[in-house]
């Protein structure tokens, strides 16, 4: 079934606009107004209105997106040429994307009560980096002892240690402390203490 010419051009609309907030947010955070938002998206303020009653839905939306290009990012990571890399592409693409937004899932998660740990649509887009550590583990980069899905499970685990370690040291200390217990956890044993630290010194 083809959509109407109205009804394209309408989630064009909506597409546009979660993009607009998406860049919007990330430069001035929530204080943004929303006709700024649709100055960038290049549509009127009563378009946003039509598409989003409030600006936390519209935060919402932008959310989902952020959380939608997890199998994307998984692609990239399972197209570099050293398994053990695409690892820590993830891991590096986590922490940068959590400085930028991390404001906006404590928004919507963490002081309304809700645990984005927990949430159906967090856990589904986390799934697609499995293949990203079975991949690094049938290359002997991480221990064959260990389940994927559970390397992964675990990352869910470190959104939360990040925002503490965050808010008390930092976000540098932060990233290099959980990165590096992290890995030191998955590295492969039979890659040796040299190999092991090549793989820290990515933190």
């Amino acid at each position: 079934m083809v959509a109407s010419p109205g009804r394209s051009d309408a989630l064009a609309n909506r597409s546009r606009l979660i993009e607009a907030a998406r860049q919007v947010f990330a430069e001035r955070g929530f204080e943004a107004e929303m006709k700024e938002i649709a100055a960038r998206a290049g549509v009127g303020v009563g378009t946003i209105y039509r598409n989003f009653a409030t600006k936390e839905d519209l935060a919402e939306a932008v959310v989902e997106r952020l959380l939608d290009e997890a199998p994307a990012l998984a692609a990239e990571a399972l197209a570099t040429e050293a398994p053990a890399d695409g690892v820590l592409l993830l891991l590096q693409s986590m922490w940068d994307g959590f400085e930028q937004y991390g404001w906006l899932f404590d928004m919507l998660f963490v002081r309304s009560g809700r645990e984005l740990e927990q949430e159906p649509a967090f856990r589904e887009r986390l799934a697609a980096f499995v293949p990203v550590f079975a991949r690094a583990q049938a290359a002997g980069a991480l221990r064959s002892d260990l389940d994927p899905t559970a390397m992964v499970v675990c990352l869910r685990s470190l959104f939360y240690a990040y925002r503490v370690l965050r808010q008390e040291r930092g976000p540098e200390y932060a990233r290099k402390q959980l990165q590096a217990l992290f890995l030191v956890g998955v590295v492969s044993a039979d890659e040796g203490s040299e190999n092991r630290q090549t793989r820290l010194s990515g933190a």
